[in-house]
């Protein structure tokens, strides 16, 4: 018998960054080898561009500078679409679930997936809501990564179709945490930096810890105003490792997993790669943060840095929490399983592409 013809699925996001959104393009690609995938992306960050290519993946820059040469862009995926056979587009983000409604036509359909809130910490937060209300209306389907963006797609986008609310899931190294007091509790955060993530409150909380026994690694890119400032304050606690590719090996060596976003998440796959090698999680009490952990969570109040000192200082004097708390977070995480997330990718994709 002939094999059948893949059908082809545009997928478009901003970079090839090493991001959580990036990424869960990166696996949709790898989990549904049964579809040819085309990535449109335009930000010159390519840290994912060899694992894209290894899949059989065709990466295409778009001419993309900026909501001023949006026409631009559209008219080169409008070009694209002439040349090629696509059967559906499924887009990710703000600007590129615009991009991918204003090129929509009748010869494809499309899937938009929100992986956080829609540029809260942006001045420019207002107008690009205001966008985003004017053309949902053109999303065939829609992807919520949690229950909250849901609820904030609701809310702040006024919209009433249905969304499709599909969690994420983290890789596992196969690698698992092993609770081994020591005398130093070692902490680790793996998050690039950028605003929402809060860095600021950690350097704060370890500035007043620097006499305990305690110390924190942190892994991503985007580091050098956290070490300049690290140094000039003498925060010696804090380490910065630089970027890897291996996280899920590296993790179960340290004793908690720490994140202090105050917003802007969707469904943290940092905190999922944590959860799915059974490490502690230390995290501020954001509802994206309490959805995925539930009472498995070491929970301190958002922004507060004498509650998350309180949280750091009880297990420094309580070691054994970090037992209990790897036992319920390992089995939280079976809830947002890879092949849960497939099998729901999967049913969207082949309903798309009839």
């Amino acid at each position: 018998m002939p094999i059948p013809e893949r059908k082809v699925v545009l997928q478009i996001i901003d970079s090839l960054h090493r991001g959580g959104a990036q990424k869960v393009v990166l696996e949709i690609c790898r989990a549904l080898p049964e579809f040819q995938h085309i990535v449109c992306y335009w930000e010159e960050e390519k840290d994912l561009e060899v694992e894209f290519l290894s899949e059989g993946v065709e990466l295409i820059k778009l001419p993309f500078k900026g909501m001023r040469t949006l026409f631009t862009a559209m008219k080169f995926v409008n070009k694209l679409k002439t040349h090629r056979t696509i059967h559906f587009v499924h887009s990710h983000m703000f600007v590129p679930n615009l991009l991918a409604r204003f090129i929509k036509d009748n010869s494809n359909r499309t899937l938009c997936t929100y992986h956080g809130e829609c540029f809260e910490q942006s001045r420019k937060g207002f107008v690009m809501r205001v966008l985003e209300r004017m053309t949902l209306e053109k999303s065939d389907e829609i992807i919520a990564v949690s229950d909250h963006v849901r609820r904030y797609l609701k809310r702040q986008l006024w919209t009433n179709a249905p969304v499709h609310v599909i969690h994420n899931f983290g890789n596992y190294s196969g690698i698992q945490y092993q609770f081994k007091p020591g005398d130093t509790l070692r902490l680790v955060a793996t998050s690039n930096n950028q605003l929402y993530k809060n860095y600021a409150l950690l350097l704060n909380v370890f500035e007043k810890l620097k006499q305990s026994p305690v110390t924190l690694d942190i892994y991503g890119s985007g580091m050098d105003s956290l070490i300049r400032e690290a140094y000039q304050r003498g925060i010696v606690n804090v380490k910065f490792k630089g970027s890897v590719t291996n996280v899920t090996e590296i993790l179960p060596q340290y004793d908690a997993y720490i994140i202090a976003s105050h917003s802007g998440e969707g469904f943290s796959l940092a905190v999922l790669e944590a959860m799915n090698v059974g490490l502690p999680v230390i995290a501020s009490d954001i509802p994206q943060f309490t959805e995925a952990l539930d009472s498995s969570g070491l929970f301190f109040r958002n922004g507060d840095v004498m509650d998350l000192q309180r949280v750091i200082e009880t297990l420094i004097l309580n070691p054994s929490i970090l037992n209990i708390k790897s036992n319920e977070v390992l089995g939280r995480s079976h809830l947002f399983s890879k092949d849960k997330f497939t099998e729901k990718i999967r049913q969207l994709y082949n309903n798309l592409a009839k």
